[in-house]
């Protein structure tokens, strides 16, 4: 499985996000809400947004990564044939990375995205790919 966001990985267009946002499931907690359409073609797509109200390039930018680093390192457990909108509504940022992560899997969860493999998956495929 890639860890990289290739550009057919990435949901780019205003078009797409409103169809996602509009037609699939929503799952929200804690400032974030996820949502999540089922699709035939098999891979994941993803797509962030973030509104500029809360705060600097800086806070939107440590969100972003925070949010990219965490689904590139789950990819292989989550669900096939998805789209997924992440959309922030509240600062995240200043927080203890562990809680974001946990926010982050629960909604997933919820969601029914992730799939239950070892929890030593992600971080042995990360490793094989910082290695490479």
């Amino acid at each position: 499985m890639r860890l990289r966001f290739s550009r057919a990985d990435r949901i780019r267009t205003t078009k797409e996000f409103r169809e996602i946002i509009r037609g699939g499931e929503k799952v929200s907690a804690r400032g974030l809400s996820v949502f999540v359409q089922r699709r035939s073609r098999p891979g994941q797509r993803f797509g962030l947004a973030i509104a500029s109200r809360l705060g600097g390039a800086v806070t939107r930018n440590r969100i972003k990564r925070r949010l990219r680093e965490y689904v590139r390192l789950n990819r292989a457990k989550m669900a096939d044939g998805v789209d997924l909108v992440v959309v922030v509504h509240r600062d995240l940022s200043g927080g203890d990375p562990e809680t974001f992560r946990e926010i982050i899997a629960g909604l997933f969860r919820q969601a029914g995205l992730l799939h239950d493999l070892p929890p030593h998956y992600a971080e042995e495929s990360a490793r094989r790919s910082r290695s490479r």
